[in-house]
């Protein structure tokens, strides 16, 4: 009896191996472990947290420096420290190893005449450094390894014309691309000589309708790193479109980009806040099809193979105070090259009502767009 129980384990414990071995490698031979590695990444524009065009309607100094003011106290009321808790929030749950951000806004002021600032700008709102914090606090840290500043902006906020004092304040757009911070190399590393920082050459010009002020240059750029995860190499670009003055400058730049990801020499990722929309689903697509023409797939209509058009990322009220979620279209997206990476999930994040601060505003006027990505096997 001892002999046939000692046996009937033995059968037992060979056949448990063999179920294990014969499921171990989903999307392998049966008995192969599964050495593909995945990869998450994502994107989100955080929002620099006021509508930036009501200055380029000026038509004189006070209006200009009234208008400036007004902008200055609309980034105030979408609160970025309360905001900078909830992204941390919806960032930490997903984890990404390589997350491109937009809009990470810096703001600073100064004292000075209505001329010229008569001292040092100190920084009031650091949004790249306030959200590390915080997602350093829920012991998921970051650390940026790339930046591409974009437009740079001084004016006065308020001025008493009769004693010609003023407030200055200070605004800088930047692009920036996040790592997890504190893995180890064999999970995640990256070549800090790879970094590409960059504007586009295409950017858009506003004339100043202010007498003795100069046109608006605004530029946008890009910036890519080579990221090494669990042994797989590979180019992550990220970017932020122009959104304004006509589909033209926006193109450009997609081009601009596209023949950077052609030129390559590792498989790349893009992410980034595109302003274009997926080829069937809007007009404007022309920016959406470069990327797609450089062999690269968007990661939503292969995660969500019924759902073209879904995933809305953009839309919300300026002032992120809208009861009700307003997105209603895709522009936040994550492409990949499909003869070296394959999509397993995508997913948005930021969308949900539970999402917003305690005051009730959304953590961003988009949505952000994470996928989780797996090695193709050779």
């Amino acid at each position: 009896m001892r002999r046939r129980l000692a046996f009937l384990a033995s059968l037992t414990a060979a056949l448990t191996l063999a179920a294990t071995s014969a499921t171990a490698a989903p999307g392998g031979s049966p008995g192969r472990p599964d050495d593909r590695a995945r990869v998450d990444v994502g994107t989100y524009n955080v929002y620099l947290g006021a509508d930036l065009n009501p200055l380029f309607n000026a038509s004189s100094l006070p209006d200009l420096i009234g208008r400036a003011g007004q902008v200055y106290a609309a980034m105030e009321a979408t609160d970025f420290p309360a905001r900078a808790e909830k992204l941390a929030d919806v960032i930490a749950k997903e984890r990404p190893d390589v997350l491109g951000l937009q809009e990470v806004a810096h703001w600073a002021t100064a004292p000075g005449t209505v001329a010229s600032p008569t001292a040092p700008f100190t920084t009031t709102y650091d949004f790249l450094d306030l959200l590390l914090d915080e997602l350093a606090e829920r012991g998921v840290p970051y650390r940026p390894v790339a930046t591409n500043e974009n437009f740079t902006g001084t004016l006065p906020i308020a001025a008493d014309l009769a004693t010609g004092r003023a407030t200055w304040a200070s605004f800088t757009d930047r692009d920036v691309i996040v790592v997890r911070d504190g893995l180890p190399a064999k999970h995640l590393s990256v070549d800090a000589t790879s970094v590409t920082e960059a504007n586009f050459a295409a950017h858009l010009t506003i004339p100043s309708g202010v007498p003795g002020v100069p046109a608006f240059e605004v530029p946008r750029g890009w910036s890519s790193v080579d990221v090494t995860v669990k042994g797989f190499s590979f180019r992550f670009f990220n970017t932020h479109f122009e959104a304004f003055g006509g589909d033209t400058v926006r193109n450009l730049q997609a081009r601009e980009l596209a023949a950077r990801v052609s030129a390559s020499p590792l498989p790349t990722v893009v992410v980034g806040d595109i302003n274009s929309r997926p080829p069937g689903c809007s007009t404007n697509t022309v920016a959406f099809q470069a990327l797609l023409d450089t062999g690269l797939l968007e990661v939503w209509p292969v995660a969500h193979r019924n759902d073209r058009c879904g995933g809305w990322t953009s839309g919300q009220a300026g002032n992120l105070r809208n009861a009700v979620s307003t997105l209603d279209h895709r522009i936040d997206t994550i492409f990949f090259d499909p003869k070296a990476l394959t999509a397993l999930t995508a997913d948005v994040i930021g969308d949900r009502k539970q999402d917003r601060t305690a005051s009730g505003l959304w953590p961003s006027d988009h949505a952000g767009s994470v996928a989780a990505l797996r090695t193709v096997r050779p």
